[in-house]
């Protein structure tokens, strides 16, 4: 039984004797996720710098004074909640990247399994 599937996915990279090496297609959802996990840690970093820094006015007897300053932990807060959150999606999408290798391992196992067996049973046929 061959998997159209798995033709598809994975690509033959070398052939040495009977040893296959194949390279595997990115999955688009894994590929989504780490995207999206990369963009979150950006996205972080970016808020905290701006949410950082912290501008006030004073009404002094000449009008409005302004302010400035960099308050470090409400920066450390966003850019920690950025590379947490980015760092799941960057997770996840490391394990869809895994199973997609191994279905694709079981898959060719498979159906070496089952030419192994079709084998066999042409070679009892053709003895009996």
């Amino acid at each position: 039984m061959y998997n159209s599937k798995v033709d598809t996915i994975a690509k033959v990279k070398e052939v040495r004797g009977e040893e296959i090496r194949y390279t595997y297609s990115d999955n688009k959802v894994a590929s989504f996720l780490f995207g999206t996990g990369i963009a979150i840690m950006i996205a972080g970093a970016i808020l905290g710098i701006y949410l950082g820094n912290v501008s006030s006015s004073v009404d002094s007897e000449f009008g409005f004074e302004y302010d400035s300053e960099f308050i470090f932990s409400i920066f450390a807060t966003w850019l920690f909640a950025g590379i947490l959150a980015g760092g799941l999606f960057i997770g996840l999408s490391e394990i869809i990247k895994l199973q997609t290798k191994q279905i694709i391992n079981q898959e060719f196992h498979l159906m070496e399994l089952n030419k192994i067996n079709k084998d066999n049973v042409v070679a009892e046929e053709e003895s009996a």
